[in-house]
């Protein structure tokens, strides 16, 4: 192991952040992301080769806390927008034209939970069949939690503290105000400029987080984990894997005591003058103190490397 490498940290410059992002490119950047699915359907995959309908509701309810999603086959969308409506847009995709024209979207309420599901005929979504669902919600509103019964879910431009569970899907977060929470399960997770607290879990694959403000809690088996502080963060981290490397760079400003292990693997500190080792077993451990050590992060995996980065 060694205390000081040649080797040039990672920094929020190479992915175009040196702070956290204002709030017109977030807008943008998020836009941007949110509209490639539904730009691209026809050119993804056997998309080509099926059958296309798209059809919009809006939905007349106050402003739902949790959207419950049922979705068999597909991805979801949810983004904030400058408009005082929810809008639900379905995109369903198969074979057959004639059961593409019979789909129908169901949007209830169920006391402060919206729940949508798009209605296929006979109450039977066929495997070459899927559908993709849009809800654009007004900025600052009330929503704090997504559930999707099955697959993909993207989030952006939106603010409250956000709780998000889905399973066999992947799940990105761009430009969010507040913290988030993901749960899925065989599916990576992938956040981007989180101005709050994360707290991600999944199996199976990978955890990317480029870009928090605040306390960084991930969890993870037989998946890759790189996190991005930050300059200003001012959290601490939580991290555990298995089965896997790490990358961590820690932010400008970030300080505290940084508790490293892993097994069949190897701690690789590349720190700057800010850091020094309190302690070190081998190759496969090490306390790190950047400035200060009142509060503790630990960062722990099993067959794999910790790549360690302190500006």
């Amino acid at each position: 192991m060694t205390g000081r490498r040649s080797i040039k940290p990672p920094t929020l410059e190479k992915t175009g952040m040196t702070t956290p992002p204002r709030r017109h490119l977030i807008c943008s950047l998020a836009a941007v992301l949110l509209l490639l699915p539904f730009l691209t359907l026809g050119s993804c995959g056997s998309s080509a080769s099926l059958e296309r309908r798209e059809f919009t509701e809006e939905a007349p309810l106050d402003q739902p806390t949790s959207l419950h999603i049922e979705n068999r086959n597909g991805k979801v969308t949810v983004t904030g927008w400058d408009r005082d409506k929810m809008e639900v847009k379905a995109v369903v995709l198969g074979p057959d034209e004639s059961r593409l024209a019979d789909c129908r979207l169901s949007v209830t309420s169920d006391g402060d939970a919206l729940r949508l599901k798009v209605l296929w005929p006979g109450g039977k979504q066929e495997d070459d069949e899927r559908s993709n669902l849009r809800i654009s919600l007004p900025v600052g509103g009330s929503l704090t939690a997504i559930e999707n019964s099955n697959g993909m879910v993207r989030v952006g431009d939106l603010e409250n503290d956000l709780d998000i569970h889905t399973s066999n899907g992947r799940v990105e977060v761009n430009g969010h105000q507040g913290t988030v929470k993901v749960r899925t399960s065989n599916g990576e997770i992938s956040c981007r400029d989180i101005q709050g607290s994360f707290d991600g879990e999944t199996s199976n694959d990978f955890v990317k987080l480029m870009g928090v403000q605040k306390d960084v809690r991930i969890r993870t088996s037989n998946g890759r984990v790189e996190v991005l502080c930050y300059p200003t963060c001012t959290g601490r981290l939580d991290i555990k894997s298995s089965n896997a490397s790490m990358q961590v760079t820690v932010g400008r400003e970030q300080v505290g005591e940084f508790t490293l292990k892993t097994s069949n693997g190897e701690c690789r500190l590349n720190l700057s003058d800010r850091a020094r080792i309190v302690s070190q077993n081998g190759r496969t451990a090490a306390v790190v103190a950047v400035q200060r050590r009142d509060v503790k992060s630990q960062i722990r995996t099993s067959n794999g490397n910790i790549n360690f980065f302190v500006h």
